[in-house]
């Protein structure tokens, strides 16, 4: 054989890679034997599946959609034989994307392929929303196609994107090409303030607010970054941040000296301020696949919003499916329950565990499968789950944080269907339930016939206060529902009035069940201070309510009501017969025997008791005024 050569029929020749490249390439000269080459393969792939790669087998028919082959193959001798190659591969997207975007902003990308490009897309989304909406590129010169960035392509973080292409024989491409990765590309912070909704101008408690930064700073120092407040004074404005364990940490004290995201700063500020502009900021560079992460310790922390938007905690909750982190507060003119944090905002949570975890703070609507579902309330108290709401208010602050109720999965132990009163900052006033030394704000027990809840009214002391809740929607039921003021003698039908003019510091109950009336008897004989007091003499009939306290025994009784001026002269006098065992309110008009209108001044009430073997004397005082 020439060159000493030798093969047989039918074997085999393997070839180096070069020299078969080489074949792949050039025409070929062919030895006196025919060649069985092996099947050479070529696979490629993309993020859809779609398009083999090259795969052909060279010595045996091949598709002319391939290779194409010299109409005598190769054959022993001279003849050439010449291999030709269509394009089996996607499209080629290159793109570099931009850290920093916004609307009217072009994006573009390189798209390249040999049998030419079909078309384009640009999937986008704002990077905290759920769903991926596409617009179809433009092409350009040089390969480029692009499309330009419009306001519903972003929210306040940025935008979230992906391209595909598909060129003419139907093969397509995507990148990034891992599915579930995208680009992101985040709005320029520079000229981000902290705006006048977030917090108040104002020197009274109602004015604080909780607030929060949630922008990346190059200088998070709190005296810098309000530095247009002036000079540091209580008096120009105030931020102090929950340290645990009852105790707080005011700026410019070290420990509260810095912004840090996810953190809540209480604020006050004297100086009018349409906003609060912000220095070195930058928007944090959060997707929903790399989230917040905030830590909770145990007890109560003030947090704050780490977005600038809103978020909700009950998607928090759910998304990390922990029993142990409690609801949210949130402080405006007083404490609320509140499912949404808003932007620039913070409040109070409660972490149950007993060390402190790690959460991620999802956007709205990002919850993952198995998170703990929210448990439904009605107001109808005739339901086996109902809850009713106490806001407590003495004209400033407003709280409405506290509640009674029923579940059928609640314990009459505290369960995550309570919650606690945050930590006292201000003076304010709040529903605080007696249970076990805690101090409930809400308290919710298992479900049954009968119950009662106490409670007192703490933050203030003896400042009158206005209890109010919705007796519009207790249900088309025979259950009552009654309020009993312990220290005011005064039993209230909380279906028939919707409020009550409470005490601060007083001690109250609620009682609820089927004929439960009849049931609510005092331990002792008492008589209360008459109300209204003072009286104006403008305001006729001048009509005057005692309440009084009957122990609960088996017969009845007579009560006197003597009104005495200065002098120790009996001006009037009133008696009532028979009445049961109970609570009562006795009224009277503030007028002498003549019916004529009592003169201003200073007058002594006197109400004698008749128990058949037993007698009380009260005295108490009646201011009338002009």
């Amino acid at each position: 054989m020439r060159n000493g050569l030798k093969m047989e029929r039918g074997k085999a020749l393997r070839l180096p890679l070069c020299i078969l490249c080489i074949t792949l390439c050039f025409p070929v000269i062919c030895f006196p034997q025919t060649l069985e080459f092996q099947t050479l393969a070529i696979s490629g792939g993309n993020r859809t599946g779609n398009g083999p790669g090259l795969i052909s087998t060279l010595g045996t028919p091949i598709s002319s959609t391939q290779i194409e082959v010299g109409s005598k193959g190769l054959q022993s001798g001279f003849l050439p034989a010449t291999l030709g190659f269509s394009n089996n591969f996607p499209p080629a997207i290159n793109f570099t994307h931009p850290d920093i975007i916004g609307a009217g902003d072009k994006i573009s990308a390189t798209i390249t392929d040999l049998d030419g490009i079909k078309k384009a897309w640009l999937y986008y989304r704002p990077i905290a929303a759920n769903k991926f909406d596409s617009i179809q590129l433009t092409a350009g010169a040089s390969n480029a196609f692009e499309a330009s960035v419009q306001n519903n392509f972003l929210d306040a973080l940025g935008m979230e994107y992906y391209f595909k292409a598909e060129d003419n024989t139907g093969l397509k491409s995507t990148v990034p090409a891992t599915s579930g990765t995208y680009f992101q590309s985040y709005k320029d912070g520079e000229g981000a303030f902290v705006p006048q909704t977030a917090f108040n101008t104002g020197t009274k408690m109602a004015d604080y607010r909780i607030i929060a930064i949630p922008f990346e700073l190059v200088n998070p120092s709190i005296g810098t970054q309000f530095g247009e407040l002036g000079d540091h004074k209580k008096s120009a404005y105030r931020i102090a941040t929950y340290a645990g364990n009852g105790n707080w940490f005011e700026f410019p004290d070290p420990s509260v000296n810095v912004f840090s995201r996810g953190k809540g700063y209480w604020f006050l500020t004297a100086k009018s301020a349409e906003q609060l502009s912000l220095e070195g900021e930058s928007v944090p560079h959060n997707y929903r696949s790399s989230l917040f992460k905030m830590t909770l310790q145990p007890e109560w922390n003030q947090i704050g919003n780490p977005y600038p938007l809103a978020i909700n905690w009950n998607d928090v909750i759910a998304y990390n499916n922990n029993p142990d982190i409690g609801t949210l507060m949130t402080f405006d003119h007083g404490y609320q329950d509140a499912n949404e944090l808003k932007p620039y905002e913070g409040g109070f949570v409660k972490y149950n565990g007993t060390s402190a975890v790690t959460i991620e703070v999802p956007f709205q609507g990002q919850v993952s499968a198995g998170g703990r579902a929210r448990s439904d309330f009605t107001q109808d108290i005739g339901k086996m789950n109902w809850l009713l709401r106490l806001v407590v208010s003495d004209g400033e602050i407003t709280s409405s944080i506290a509640a009674i109720g029923m579940h059928p999965l609640a314990s009459d132990g505290i369960d995550r269907y309570d919650n606690f009163c945050p930590p006292s900052f201000l003076q304010y006033p709040e529903i605080q339930f007696e249970h076990d030394q805690a101090q409930l704000a809400k308290d919710i027990v298992a479900s049954r016939e009968k119950n009662v809840w106490r409670f007192r009214i703490a933050g203030i002391k003896d400042a009158p206060v206005r209890l109010k809740w919705d007796n519009t929607t207790l249900g088309a039921n025979t259950l009552q529902l009654y309020l009993l003021d312990l220290e005011g003698n005064r039993l209230i039908d909380m279906r028939g009035v919707g409020s009550y003019f409470a005490r601060g510091g007083g001690r109250y109950e609620i009682y609820y069940g089927q004929n439960i009336h009849d049931e609510i008897l005092p331990d002792e004989v008492n008589v209360s201070a008459p109300y209204p007091n003072p009286i104006y003499t403008h305001n006729t009939p001048g009509e005057v309510h005692s309440p009084v306290a009957l122990k609960g025994q088996s017969h009845s009784y007579n009560i006197t009501i003597e009104l005495i001026n200065l002098q120790g002269q009996m001006v009037n006098q009133v008696s009532y017969y028979n009445l049961a065992p109970g609570f009562h309110e006795l009224d009277w008009i503030a007028k002498d025997r003549n019916n004529t209108p009592l003169s201003p001044g200073l007058y002594f009430v006197r109400i004698r008791v008749n128990g058949g073997t037993q007698y009380y004397d009260f005295v108490k005082r009646l201011m009338i005024q002009p």
